[in-house]
């Protein structure tokens, strides 16, 4: 059986403690090969305060802060570690500063735990809430708020309350209910793997204990779906081949190809080359119909009885990624999934203040701002509410 796998985001300001925190669990879990370890034991950046002989665990996200150092374009750095009960963690480190909020975005999409770190020296910032505004519009699952570095103010209850405080207001502004708050030190290793005695005022469990812990909440849809990646053709065969979403598919389920309206029979199912009676949720699946209806890269197979409503009128709320900016009655090339289509921006509703929640007028989008654009399509797109599913939403 396969190990379960989980995305976590780790998201914040500059010199938040990142770096420390990912580096110390990946020690924890003997995710890092032993040399590497004693390398960190022995190399020291200048200024550096950790005594000679303990580990430096931001070092062991180096290569990512070179690049910082070199000042040239910083993407998404992903790392995977085995975590104790056997599941498989993979991190998506998104880097903290602004202009790479873009890259923090598109990770966002993805992950299912999204870890907001916040120094307790500094208190939330503008990146905390552009961040935490970011992972609600994503519909990141779970929030978890890492309130770091108490150890620099003498693991102070009042001011992590005070912070805690502050952030919920935020969070229930954007609609948040399930954020959970951990003190933790990265740098001494409270509450990171180990129950701290420093903070005897906490109940809860530590970052790892939650992450460990953490199980996905059922879609509000179970209904599944397929969206077409490619068609399969070969001697006497024609499948149609993509990934199962939301549930699963049988042999002998009619179904329902979108927008044609087309019904078939799955008459056989293949995962891989190997041949199947179902295919559930996350499996790269070819089906085969009874007929051959007409299918292309980018229709949608559906339940027979499902009722999935194409549109080309619709409002979205989003993160503007380019660097030229987002302009009312522009013409673009709007990609779901598989599925393209030229569009145009019939109207900017509003632009979001991160800070305060207010929505101000504008007549543009500038990058990594977000905002609500009313967009036209010239065909119809396979949709539901973001909130339903993130891959049709």
């Amino acid at each position: 059986m396969e190990k379960s796998i989980i995305r976590l985001l780790t998201c914040g300001s500059v010199d938040d403690g990142k770096s420390t925190l990912i580096g110390r669990l990946l020690v924890e879990t003997d995710s890092v090969p032993h040399d590497t370890i004693a390398s960190t034991r022995k190399v020291r950046r200048s200024g550096s305060t950790i005594p000679a002989g303990e580990i430096d665990f931001s070092l062991l996200t180096d290569g990512l802060e070179a690049e910082r150092e070199q000042g040239i374009t910083i993407d998404v750095a992903y790392r995977s570690m085995n975590l104790l009960n056997g599941k498989r963690l993979i991190i998506s480190d998104a880097p903290g500063h602004e202009q790479y909020t873009r890259n923090m975005a598109v990770a966002a999409s993805r992950a299912d735990i999204g870890l907001i770190l916040i120094d307790a020296t500094k208190g939330i910032r503008v990146q905390t809430l552009r961040h935490l505004t970011i992972c609600s519009l994503m519909r990141v699952s779970q929030i978890v708020v890492a309130i770091n570095k108490l150890d620099a103010i003498n693991f102070d209850q009042i001011k992590y309350q005070q912070i805690l405080t502050d952030l919920t207001i935020a969070a229930d502004r954007l609609g948040i209910s399930n954020l959970v708050s951990i003190p933790l030190s990265a740098l001494a290793g409270d509450n990171v793997v180990v129950k701290s005695k420093n903070t005897n005022w906490y109940n809860g469990p530590t970052l790892l204990e939650f992450i460990q812990g953490w199980t996905p909440a059922d879609f509000p849809t179970a209904s599944p779906f397929l969206r077409i990646q490619s068609i399969a053709r070969a001697n006497d065969f024609r499948g149609v081949a993509g990934t199962v979403v939301n549930g699963q598919f049988k042999v002998g389920d009619e179904v329902r190809v979108f927008p044609s309206a087309k019904k078939a029979v799955i008459s056989e199912i293949f995962c891989g080359f190997k041949s199947t009676k179902q295919s559930d949720h996350g499996f790269a699946t070819t089906l085969v119909l009874t007929p051959e209806v007409d299918a292309t890269r980018g229709d949608v197979v559906i339940p027979a009885n499902y009722e999935l409503t194409g549109t080309d009128r619709f409002t979205a709320n989003l993160v503007w990624l380019d660097e030229s900016e987002l302009v009312h009655s522009r013409s673009y090339l709007l990609v779901a999934g598989s599925s393209e289509s030229p569009a145009v921006v019939t109207k900017i509703k509003f632009k979001l203040d991160v800070n305060t929640g207010a929505q101000d007028a504008a007549s543009t989008l500038k990058v990594n701002e977000i905002g609500s654009v009313e967009i036209a399509t010239n065909s119809l797109m396979a949709l539901l509410p973001y909130e339903k599913s993130r891959l049709l939403g």
